[in-house]
């Protein structure tokens, strides 16, 4: 690291290697946006863009201030390791800070790792540039709020940096990326967070590391940005990412509004809980529909109430019933997510759920499904029910990098061995266009 440098790579590894188009890299965009405004000079590295990086990333380490990566879960944290690496090898003495999902979920044991010095936790915008001007200053980040860190072969955790109004940061840089790598030409389909966290207590979710806040960045800023994209862009459809796009009735009937007020003329489709829909009232759905909404991504999960409550949803199958009933009004599509092979589940359970589908296409014949399988998370509640049941997670960083996704069943520790047959019978005859294979893989 050079302390007369403004320079910070930021790097982005693969999600999943089977995906052609990509979103963009949000969570260094907003970074990127916070360090640009102190001055420092970000440079964004997008495995998923460049597959063969490794000169591009050699040739920026010659001259930076430390080298920061982004992981979730899963196969991302072997891209983010190949990277480190080769950091590493390049010059040891630059600092290898690592933030996101995971690191914030387990940021002690991703840290002892040897190609990690620093864990940033939750958000990273403040914590990145206070590192970078330390750094750049020749000073210690020994006490850096938010992180988690290496000092003498002990490791430190510091006092978490308060969650910070997001709605105050400097949005998203995208003059740090090529914005026409990103677009599928089939689909011009645009992905946005214009809100971030949740406040629901879903003992799954891997959201668990925010608090339960969800913040929202102001709606003019929304607008305006959106209208960028779309104008220069010709984006004609919107994927909100938000993990809970409906949280404030205000805030989106005002952004189906300025949907209509820009003429966006754009297609529109987020995400909502089952007990948020039948509780907006038809003024305001009427207006979502002809701002451009076309499709909800509904988190039903289960018709047992058994589970629903075992997973803190904090819903009912009535709740879902009556959102369908209400969505049937309107031209919405509904994609209905369910979760199967969770710690405990029965037979009663599952039977419960196909009912339930078959109660919900008795309203809305068009539903559809997204069949999930459950995946424990590190330090998420259900997770704890995972273990009790024979799951054992992994005790260091690089064999958490074999999590499999929600989409593949193998059958897991925690699964009744005794109704395992049964219960793939009863499944594959509900839901006969899931991957069969995937499960049968499972039982070797």
């Amino acid at each position: 690291m050079k302390k007369n440098s403004n320079n910070i790579v930021l790097f982005f590894p693969i999600i999943n290697p089977k995906t052609k188009y990509h979103w963009f890299p949000f969570s260094l965009l907003s970074i990127g946006a916070t360090l640009q405004e102190k001055g420092f000079n970000p440079i964004v590295i997008d495995e998923r863009i460049t597959p063969n990086y490794r000169e591009l990333l050699l040739s920026h380490l010659r001259d930076v201030l430390f080298f920061g990566t982004t992981a979730m879960t899963g196969y991302q944290i072997k891209g983010a390791l190949d990277a480190s690496e080769i950091v590493m090898k390049f010059n040891p003495k630059i600092k290898i800070v690592w933030g996101g999902r995971h690191a914030s979920l387990m940021p002690e044991q991703t840290v002892k790792d040897p190609l990690v010095d620093v864990i940033v936790r939750g958000q990273g915008e403040l914590t990145s540039v206070e590192i970078a001007s330390l750094l750049k200053n020749g000073e210690p980040i020994d006490n850096v709020l938010g992180t988690t860190l290496k000092i003498n072969k002990n490791i430190i955790s510091n006092h978490s940096r308060p969650i910070f109004d997001v709605s105050k940061l400097h949005g998203f840089a995208w003059n740090l990326i090529n914005i026409e790598d990103y677009i599928n030409p089939e689909t011009r389909a645009l992905g946005y967070f214009s809100s971030f966290g949740c406040p629901a207590r879903c003992g799954f979710c891997a959201n668990s590391w925010d608090e339960r806040r969800w913040l929202s960045m102001k709606t003019d800023f929304i607008l305006n940005d959106l209208e960028y994209l779309i104008t220069k862009y010709h984006f004609k459809n919107i994927l909100f990412q938000d993990s809970n796009f409906f949280v404030n009735k205000k805030r989106v009937k005002d952004l189906a509004q300025g949907f209509l007020d820009r003429n966006f003329n754009v297609k529109w489709k987020a995400s909502i809980r089952a007990d948020q829909l039948w509780k907006y009232e038809d003024d305001i759905l009427s207006l979502l529909e002809k701002s451009g909404l076309y499709s909800l991504f509904m988190g039903i999960e289960s018709g047992s109430q058994r589970m629903l409550d075992q997973m803190t949803k904090d819903t009912t199958p009535q709740d879902a019933i009556k959102s369908i009933t209400k969505a049937s009004k309107y031209s919405f599509e509904i994609h209905a997510s369910l979760m199967f092979a969770l710690p405990n589940e029965t037979i009663k359970d599952l039977e419960e759920t196909i009912r339930h589908v078959e109660i919900l296409r008795e309203i809305n014949p068009n539903i559809k499904t997204q069949t999930c399988f459950y995946s424990p998370y590190p330090s998420t509640p259900l997770n704890e029910l995972a273990e009790k049941g024979g799951f054992v997670p992994p005790n260091n960083l690089r064999d958490w990098q074999n999590t499999k996704e929600q989409t593949e069943f193998v059958i897991p520790p925690w699964f009744d061995k005794n109704i395992s047959e049964q219960y793939k019978k009863i499944f594959f005859k509900a839901f006969p266009t899931s991957a069969v294979t995937k499960f049968e893989k499972g039982k070797k």
